[in-house]
């Protein structure tokens, strides 16, 4: 079994090392902004026929539309406390009632697919004036882009994870 914590519970040792001492295998992504986020998830996810959260999120998602068994349990963390862990776990229940059991297959897909809107998706010309990305923005997006990624990895370097 294979553990993805968040950046902020994976600088933990001590709960890091609760899943460790038990034999799962623990890792991090890595930071939601670092463009090979998705990448990284999206091989982890490959590797694995059933993803299992405590709570909602795209991740979940992303291994539905791969056709991933899904399932949530589990208590819920709140980002802002007990009581909206609460809230959400009854929002979830109510929204998605099917994920209190193992979703499989085409049936993952399916509301994997609605959930990340696939019946709202845009062609490219359609995003870019959507966006309000004029073709200054294309041709300068390469130049500035790499210099501020940079700026937010050594900001992230020094916060840790």
């Amino acid at each position: 079994m294979t553990v993805c914590l968040y950046c902020s519970e994976y600088e933990r040792e001590p709960l890091r090392n609760t899943y460790v001492e038990v034999g799962h295998r623990v890792i991090c992504h890595g930071y939601r902004e670092d463009p090979t986020f998705l990448d990284r998830q999206l091989r982890e996810l490959q590797e694995h026929r059933r993803v299992v959260a405590n709570r909602v999120g795209t991740a979940l998602w992303y291994g539905g539309i791969l056709e991933r068994e899904l399932v949530v349990y589990g208590p819920i963390m709140g980002f802002e406390g007990i009581s909206e862990g609460e809230e959400f776990r009854a929002l979830q229940e109510e929204r998605w009632p099917e994920l209190s059991r193992t979703v499989q297959g085409s049936g993952a897909r399916e509301l994997a697919e609605e959930e990340l809107g696939n019946g709202f998706v845009m062609d490219p010309d359609e995003l870019r004036q959507a966006l309000g990305w004029s073709s200054w923005r294309r041709a300068l997006s390469p130049i500035v882009a790499p210099p501020i990624r940079t700026l937010q990895a050594a900001k992230r370097a020094f916060q840790g994870c």
